[in-house]
Parts: C-alpha cells; structure tokens; sequence
C-alpha cells in the first residue's frame, strides 16, 4: 500500500506541471497535426491523396475518315469514371492557357495531345511528344498520371504493331488487298480502349490496374499520419520516462528523498514506488495519445489486443532504458546530454523521424533494430498494419525482457547509491 501511495503522490506532482504536460501530450499532437493540415487536412474516410485538377489541351488531327483517333480515346481514357478518385478532368482549347491555369493554381497538371498523336500511333514512323506541365511541389499525382499516360500508350502502339503485322502476313501468304482490313484493325482496337474503360476495376490496357487496397491497412486513416503519430509518441514516451526517473535526482537535491528514508519505510521500497510512478506516467500518456489522435486524425492503431502488446512493450522499454539512463548520472544538471543527446540520436536511429519516408535503404532498416526505439517502431507498425497478435510476439518480448534488464538494472544502481 504504502508503495501505491508513493506513486500516486509522484503521479499528482508530475500532474501539475504544465511543461510535463506539453511535452507528454500536446507536442506529438501538435506535430502530427501539422503534417495533417499540410496534407489538405485528409480525413479518415477519404484517400490519402485528393483528386488531381488535370486540364487536357486535345490538339490531335486524326486522319480524315479514320475509325482510329488516338487523342479523343486518350482524352476518355483520362476523364472515364475509373479516373474520378484520381483526378478531375476539364479541357482548355489551347496549351497556352492550360499553362497559364497550373501556374495560377488554377490546375495542378496540364496534359497536351500534339496534332500528329493519331499518325504516330498509327504507324510510329514519327515521334510525337505528349506534354505533361505540372506544379513542382506535386510529387505523387504527376507519376499517376504518367503510369496512366504510358500504360494507354502503349495499348496505341499496339495498333501500329497490329497494321504493320496484318499487312506483313498477307503479303507472305500472297493475299491481296491487305490493306483493306486495317479499318478493321483499328476498329478492333478502339473497341478495346474503350471496354477498357468498364467500372469495377478493369485495367486501362494491360498493366495499369486500379483496385482498392486489400487488407485492413490503417484501415479507417491515412498511413502516412498514422506512422508519423506513431513515431511522435514512441518518441515522447522514451522522453517522459526519463524525465520522471530523473526526479530521482531532483528530489535527491532537494533534500525530500532523504526525508522519505528517515522514515520506517524501507529504501528499496520508496525507490520501487517512483519508479511504479514512471510506468504510471506513461500507461496515461499513451492511453490519451491513442484516444485523441483517433479522435482528431481518424486513426485506426489496429485490434484491441495488438494495439495492448505494442503498448505495454513500449512502456516496459521505454521506462527501464529512461531509469537506466539517469541512473548514469550523478546530478540533474548532467540530464541535459541524456535528453537531448542519447535519446535523439537513438530515435534518430531508430527511424522514428524517418517513419513516413518511402524506400528507406534497407541497411538502414536492419540498423533500427540495434535501437530499443526501433523495436518499438516495428511493434507500432506491425499493429497499424492490421497485423495479428501473434506477429507482434517477438517485438513484445524482446522490448519486454530487455526493458526488465534495464529496470533491474537502473534499480540496482540507485539502491547502491542511497544504501
């Protein structure tokens, strides 16, 4: 009883701190809410990227009485309904103001079909190039769009192919009138392009598929805030559990601490109730952390009991390596290098800053691991990730044991200390 009361003693001082409070609570919502308002705000029942604003500049000339014009089926290619959630299609009848909309922020991307697009496609002895003018801070919808621009390409350069094989055939065969049956050829062709088009996730020619992502990945929010929110609180976790150890030493100074050993209460007894206090601070922090961020940014951290391994291994980690940590100094003055020092570069090593980068090498991957933060990132995103229970065994119990190591540890050296 008496080591409950001096936990929860602990627990209201550090209650009454508004520093402690922002530091705990406020700072990684405030940063994950910034990253949220600078991606437009996305909420949790929408994509992760709004629609594109494209205007399309047709300029092709098709030959005269050819079933086949590249640029109008290119133009429906891009406008079709399976496009909708990707862009929001208007056309401008010259490439001058399509470039004038994009540099007003009237368009994000311009599309200008050149007046040779049909004969090109039709017998590929020219080049003719397709022009894609674009704002430079878009990174992702300028490679979707031209994913759909190469993968439609490519279904015109099929009709050339197709013309230039059929003639070749007959000529070998000895057939006559050959060239008779490209009008059916192109026919075939636009029929194709055009059932391309059908809903329900048919492809735009043969590599470009559009289909809803399969497994419940983040399933209600958007993966990029999920794993920065993620990395933000794993990060002020490992903060907050050495600062509370730290007033260990704080109350040391003070002349409390040794107040609390004159009394019939035993020594190992008091130490173990602040340090209970510590794992106090952050079972709370964590549980509000969880709460308010599904609350304000939609974020679905996984099932119930994924979501209890990832956090109870986070804590266990995080309050022994903070224990252990200022159990390595003899003042508090000396917690500075500790703070801003040990723990930044192990979370910088450990990818919590780098969470939501793509393509991160994967020697830099494999690195996290020697890092208790990168434990704890991996337990996070295998939890966000919709992954069972089971998977998240051997992060839990490689943060669980190694964070007892550090607890017993740091307990040991302050139990020597104030012997």
């Amino acid at each position: 009883m008496k080591l409950l009361n001096i936990a929860l003693k602990d627990l209201s001082r550090i209650s009454r701190s508004p520093f402690g409070i922002g530091m705990a609570l406020v700072v990684p919502l405030l940063i994950t809410g910034l990253i949220y308002f600078a991606f437009g705000g996305i909420s949790s029942g929408g994509g992760s990227l709004a629609p594109a604003r494209v205007v399309v500049v047709n300029l092709d000339q098709p030959p005269a009485g050819s079933p086949f014009a590249a640029g109008p089926l290119l133009e429906q290619v891009l406008v079709g309904t399976q496009m909708a959630s990707l862009m929001q299609v208007t056309t401008s009848p010259s490439e001058g103001a399509a470039r004038l909309a994009v540099e007003n922020k009237q368009a994000d991307m311009a599309v200008v079909i050149p007046a040779n697009f049909t004969q090109v496609a039709l017998n590929g002895s020219s080049k003719a190039s397709l022009l894609v003018y674009f704002d430079p801070v878009l990174q992702v919808q300028p490679k979707i769009l031209e994913a759909i621009l190469r993968d439609t390409l490519d279904g015109f350069s099929g009709t050339g192919i197709a013309i230039a094989t059929l003639l070749e055939g007959w000529k070998q065969l000895g057939l006559p009138d050959g060239e008779s049956q490209i009008p059916l050829v192109e026919r075939l062709y636009v029929e194709w392009i055009r059932n391309s088009q059908a809903p329900e996730g048919s492809a735009i020619g043969s590599a470009f598929v559009l289909q809803k992502p399969a497994a419940p990945q983040t399933a209600d929010s958007n993966p990029l805030l999920a794993q920065t929110m993620a990395g933000m609180m794993i990060f002020f976790v490992f903060y907050s559990g050495a600062v509370v150890a730290m007033n260990i030493l704080q109350e040391d100074e003070q002349g409390t601490l040794a107040r609390l050993f004159s009394t019939p209460t035993a020594k190992g007894q008091i130490l173990l109730g602040k340090l209970v206090s510590v794992l106090l601070v952050m079972v709370i922090q964590t549980i509000l952390l969880l709460l308010l961020s599904s609350l304000f940014f939609g974020i679905h951290w996984g099932s119930p009991l994924s979501l209890v391994l990832a956090d109870l291994g986070t804590i266990a980690i995080a309050g022994g390596l903070g224990l252990f940590l200022m159990s390595l100094i003899r003042s508090s003055r000396q917690s500075g290098p500790i703070l801003g020092g040990v723990l930044t570069l192990t979370a910088m090593l450990g990818g919590l800053f780098t969470v939501s980068l793509p393509s991160i090498p994967k020697a830099f991957q494999v690195a996290n691991l020697f890092t208790p933060q990168g434990w704890a990132l991996r337990a996070w995103k295998l939890s966000l990730s919709g992954a069972s229970p089971v998977d998240l065994l051997v992060p839990f119990a490689v943060m669980l044991v190694s964070g007892l190591i550090l607890f017993a540890v740091g307990l040991f050296r302050f139990k020597r200390r104030y012997a």
